[in-house]
């Protein structure tokens, strides 16, 4: 069975028996990250409480996908969500470790990817709640940094890719020069504005979505300029004459 195939069965798992007990988990995360846990719901996120959760929830099948390594599951603590391909289907995973988030150990980084056994990150975007399909039948695409800075946008019903870090790689440049109109709205920090700069060189349909008062989208989203950024974000989409009902949940 493939990884979409079994990430399905495991999922209608998931919000049917465990619905309630995952939503405790995913509650105390939100609160953590200060964000509505319906945004992460929303991106199908999972958490993963121990080492026999991923074997429980997913089935024998998970084991051919690299999630257990000598008997441990490399994302226990782990909170998890599908990243699809330009076919929507699921082709590795995306995680995020909320203790190290919370305890900000020192050199520890809290998020991590499928190994290369599984999937070809560089080959990928993020696109939590859209698909390169619908952002080229809509007509943009807005390009952001993080994991948290795509789920965040993309809950208010945007076209959002998230590059999972700043590399600009041969098969992302392919997919974006499909769709009309790219929006960068990079993190306000130097691999940010790289990100744009290298887009630039390669793209001729690429502009820059300025969000000054903030370090990245996910933070603005939770700001009072929240109201402000989406309002203008939509006025920019509507001069663009981009063809969807943007910005709806």
């Amino acid at each position: 069975m493939t990884l979409d195939g079994v990430f399905t069965e495991g999922y209608k798992k998931l919000v049917g028996e465990l619905k309630d007990d995952q939503e405790k988990y995913l509650r105390v995360i939100a609160e953590a990250r200060e964000m509505p846990v319906e945004w992460i719901e929303k991106a199908d996120g999972i958490f993963i409480p121990n080492n026999d959760f991923m074997y429980f929830l997913f089935g024998q099948g998970i084991l051919q996908f690299d999630c257990y390594r000598n008997g441990q599951c490399i994302w226990d603590n782990a909170l998890i969500f599908p990243v699809r391909g330009a076919d929507d289907r699921v082709a590795g995973f995306a995680g995020f470790f909320p203790f190290k988030y919370v305890e900000h150990e020192a050199g520890e980084y809290y998020y991590s990817y499928s190994s290369t056994a599984v999937f070809q990150k560089g080959r990928f975007l993020y696109m939590p709640n859209s698909s390169i399909t619908k952002a080229i039948e809509d007509e943009y695409l807005i390009v952001v940094d993080g994991l948290f800075d795509a789920i965040s946008l993309s809950y208010f019903g945007y076209n959002v890719a998230s590059f999972m870090g700043s590399t600009v790689t041969p098969e992302r440049i392919m997919q974006l020069r499909f769709i009309k109109n790219v929006l960068v709205a990079s993190d306000n920090d130097k691999a940010g504005m790289t990100l744009y700069g290298d887009l630039k060189k390669v793209l001729n349909n690429v502009e820059f979505l300025p969000h000054a008062k903030t370090k990245d989208i996910d933070e603005l989203l939770k700001s009072s300029g929240a109201e402000e950024f989406r309002r203008d974000l939509n006025q920019r989409l509507i001069t663009l004459g981009v063809r969807s009902h943007f910005g709806e949940k």
